[in-house]
């Protein structure tokens, strides 16, 4: 688990506090998610097969409500664990950038999958089309977080474990 205050690899601590700087480390589900650069877009890519199969017809609005809600409701979890360890360690202040562009994608992700779900409340398919243009738009900027987020490490030159 990463420290995200300095960049310490805490193996196999289960404390939740980083054992370097003693900072609060980020929720477990947090660091599964932005572990791998291969899920960057992983998310994305399942919303996008779901809402391309309401709009085929493939599968029910029932199914497409339940997968859009569950997704939204995990993603607030994990914004919610984000914005703790965010406050708690006064990370802004030293990564303004980065924590800009995560909550401001956090922010698109939940707008646009609130948008694609009116789909389900009124049958208008422009919701799906605009809430996936605004995922799209949230998965950038969070990519960008997590560019700058590697890119201070390297010049920080933080990559060492304890």
């Amino acid at each position: 688990m990463l420290c995200m205050k300095c960049g310490m690899d805490n193996i196999n601590n289960t404390s939740g506090y980083c054992l370097y700087c003693n900072a609060k480390l980020p929720p477990t589900s947090f660091y599964n998610a932005i572990q791998t650069p291969k899920q960057e877009t992983g998310r994305m890519d399942d919303v996008k097969k779901y809402c391309d199969s309401m709009k085929a017809g493939a599968i029910t609005k029932e199914v497409f409500g339940n997968f859009i809600s569950s997704t939204y409701y995990h993603l607030v979890d994990l914004s919610s664990g984000i914005y703790e360890t965010v406050d708690t360690e006064n990370y802004l202040e030293s990564a303004q950038d980065e924590v800009n562009a995560g909550y401001e994608g956090m922010q698109l992700w939940e707008g646009g999958l609130t948008e694609i779900y009116l789909y389900v409340e009124d049958d208008d398919i422009s919701h799906i089309d605009n809430g996936f243009s605004m995922i799209q738009k949230g998965n950038e900027l969070i990519n960008r977080a997590m560019f700058l987020n590697r890119e201070q490490r390297n010049t920080e030159g933080i990559v060492g474990t304890l």
